[in-house]
């Protein structure tokens, strides 16, 4: 049975183990290579470990653990990334998607001009305003997606201690 393993784990002192014995567990156990054994002893004694322990590494970079001074193993998970953070990466998004699209929104004027300039001068005027176009659509979508794992790790942390400690 996996609890009387893990239940025997935990009883065994430091010694009888070495750290990869209890890292290749953790990582059996919370069934992700990421885990170690310190974030098993964090996972274990929620309830619904499997959902908790997926978001707890979707958001583990994101996060802060508090370590136990004497043991060394995380007692606390918390977030403090300011709201801000999460906002500027937000107006990042929409700043970038909107100069992404802005060749297509301005084409009717912007082509025109385009035109009007010799053809070596043009082609390399249009392959820089695409250029420029994608990689401000790729900067955008890396804001939206930064702020997106921000504010799922803030969730997280608030949802963790609300659902899954007290639960």
């Amino acid at each position: 049975d996996v609890s009387e393993k893990i239940d025997y784990i935990f009883s065994l002192q430091d010694k009888k183990l070495n750290k990869l014995q209890k890292d290749r567990f953790a990582k059996l156990i919370l069934k992700n290579h990421e885990a170690t054994y310190k974030d098993l002893k964090l996972l274990i004694p929620i309830s619904n470990c499997d959902y908790w322990s997926k978001k707890y590494f979707e958001s583990k970079k994101y996060i802060n653990l508090i370590k136990d001074e004497k043991s060394g193993d995380f007692i606390m998970i918390t977030y403090d990334t300011p709201k801000s953070k999460i906002a500027l990466l937000g107006s990042g998004y929409f700043v970038f998607a909107v100069l992404g699209l802005s060749p297509y929104i301005f084409s009717a004027q912007l082509f025109p001009f385009i035109k009007a300039q010799n053809e070596a001068f043009s082609t390399l005027l249009l392959i820089v305003i695409v250029l420029l176009a994608v990689l401000s659509i790729c900067i955008a979508l890396l804001c939206m997606t930064r702020a997106g794992r921000e504010y799922s790790a803030s969730q997280f942390v608030l949802n963790f201690y609300k659902y899954g400690v007290h639960s």
